[in-house]
């Protein structure tokens, strides 16, 4: 029998209806914005490299992602897994761990979702960096399905083929990018008011309480 649950993730298509998102496991997916409050400094000094730092988690998707670019001969895109620990049959992945810091050095930095969402998205968003990402598949607590390609991040596909093509277009519209990646940070700001989030948890709570709890009792 279905039945209504709470959840932190849930397919952006609604295939399942009965999910219902609760900001959970908070110190994993909310982990990097006091680095980006340490580490981050203005777009316009940051380089123009495009990068990729990740595990080998989710269904393919991100093997795919790095054995198409991380013997890429242009040395401005660097795409490496950090370490591997899902997916990967054999030893020939170049790995290279590259921290929160060093990442922020880059204009454009790639989002890929692993076993569900990327944690790495809320992060770079809130930084002054472009997010780089083929349309999200899945959706948390910050409604990744209603970020737009080309306002709060450049659409890449699914199977990563027009990267280079996207790549070279923002080379080629800093200042367009730069406008994405402002408008990336005001869209995470309004899930980073500590009383906001906890009024809104409550109210979700109280409402599931009140009809789907309720309902189930009637029935």
């Amino acid at each position: 029998m279905k039945q209504f649950c709470f959840t932190k993730s849930r397919p952006t298509d609604l295939t399942n209806n009965y999910n219902i998102l609760l900001n959970l496991n908070t110190p994993r997916h909310w982990n990097g914005l006091q680095d980006v409050n340490i580490h981050d400094k203005p777009y316009n000094k940051k380089n123009n490299k495009i990068i990729w730092r990740g595990m080998s988690t989710g269904k393919q998707k991100r093997v795919i992602f790095v054995d198409k670019f991380q013997n890429n001969p242009n040395k401005n895109i660097d795409i490496k897994f950090s370490s591997l620990v899902q997916n990967t049959a054999n030893n020939n992945y170049i790995l290279h761990n590259m921290s929160i810091k060093e990442q922020l050095q880059s204009k454009f930095i790639i989002s890929i979702e692993g076993n569900d969402v990327a944690t790495n998205l809320k992060w770079i968003l809130y930084s002054n960096s472009v997010v780089i990402m083929p349309k999200p598949t899945v959706c948390s607590w910050i409604m990744e399905d209603m970020l737009i390609d080309g306002i709060h991040y450049v659409e890449i596909m699914n199977d990563y083929s027009d990267l280079e093509e996207k790549y070279n277009w923002c080379l080629n519209n800093l200042e367009e990018c730069k406008k994405i990646a402002d408008n990336g940070k005001e869209y995470i700001q309004q899930f980073l008011n500590i009383n906001t989030e906890k009024e809104i948890t409550k109210q979700l709570i109280e409402i599931y309480c009140n009809t789907v709890i309720m309902n189930s009792v009637l029935l």
